[in-house]
């Protein structure tokens, strides 16, 4: 029997192999699958799932999306839960390893009907669990609880078309939207200096994005485990633990960077330190920390 608790407020999170493992993952795609082949409404009056039209132009309607991050147990699950969802009729797009905003980006690209990141989020290594959406609106707390429901009655749907799958590799487009939203205006875009910035990546997802966004924004960029290891070698993956950013403090100061900057996997939970340059970070923060899943270190204050 599937643990109840694992469907919490903002996602289902558990423990791999007690809580989690490939055939809870497949059920919970059907699940899934269910509410949005059932036709319910968004905010917008539209219906979600196969009652929309496939095949329209520029629509993925009657698709759903996944991408995973780098922990050694998510291709399983998203393979196990993609089964899941195409077993259901609905299409998937399959990312591969994406970092969450990644996800959110191709939702509001496309008309589609949900979307999914298996991630477990600041949790250790041996921790997993999922982020659904459906339309553009995150499931959370009375949602979440609904697809619990669902498999408790074992009211699924399953058609007798499966669903395709295809993968894409978005991240270029990505990469291509940010640097021209956030290259450096005003002073720090006309002055003729070097920033140099420090990128913590953790050993997650956000090494695939952050260092090449930066340099193509114009920072010099010192790399520290930015390599995708989904054992987090290095450090644990919470940014609120000060112990976890200390190879970053240091990092800032041996290199004499102007900027540190570290993977977050939460929405929320670091603040903007002062700068020393006086050129803005804290806008900087604002607008990148959303759409790369980091946020900066400044030396100077924690």
């Amino acid at each position: 029997m599937m643990n109840p608790a694992i469907f919490r407020s903002y996602d289902i999170r558990g423990l791999v192999g007690s809580d989690l493992n490939p055939k809870t993952a497949e059920a919970i795609g059907k699940a899934f699958g269910t509410i949005l082949v059932r036709g319910e409404k968004n905010s917008d009056g539209k219906a979600f799932g196969t009652i929309l039209v496939r095949g329209e132009k520029n629509s993925d309607s009657g698709t759903v999306v996944v991408g995973r991050d780098v922990r050694q147990s998510s291709p399983s699950l998203s393979e196990a839960l993609i089964e899941g969802v195409v077993s259901t009729g609905l299409d998937v797009v399959d990312l591969g390893i994406a970092p969450t905003p990644l996800v959110y980006f191709y939702l509001f690209q496309h008309e589609v009907a949900g979307g999914v990141i298996v991630t477990g989020s600041h949790n250790p290594a041996e921790f997993n669990g999922f982020k659904l959406c459906k339309g553009k609106q995150t499931l959370y707390e009375k949602a979440i609880q609904e697809i619990r429901t669902t498999l408790e009655s074992n009211e699924i749907t399953s058609s007798s078309k499966r669903g395709r799958r295809r993968t894409t590799d978005i991240l270029p487009d990505y990469l291509d939207i940010l640097v021209t939203q956030f290259r450096p205006s005003g002073p720090l875009g006309e002055a003729n200096v070097s920033i140099r910035v420090v990128v913590d990546a953790g050993n997650g997802t956000a090494g695939l994005v952050v260092p090449d966004l930066l340099r193509r924004l114009g920072y010099e960029v010192v790399e520290l485990y930015c390599e995708p290891d989904g054992r987090f070698p290095n450090h644990h993956p919470d940014p609120v633990v000060p112990a976890n950013v200390a190879d970053l403090q240091s990092a800032v100061v041996e290199t004499k960077a102007d900027l540190g900057w570290w993977k977050r996997k939460r929405t929320s939970g670091w603040h903007m330190t002062e700068t020393q340059t006086g050129w803005g970070w804290s806008t900087i923060e604002e607008r990148l920390s959303g759409v790369t899943g980091c946020s900066p270190f400044m030396p100077g204050r924690s």
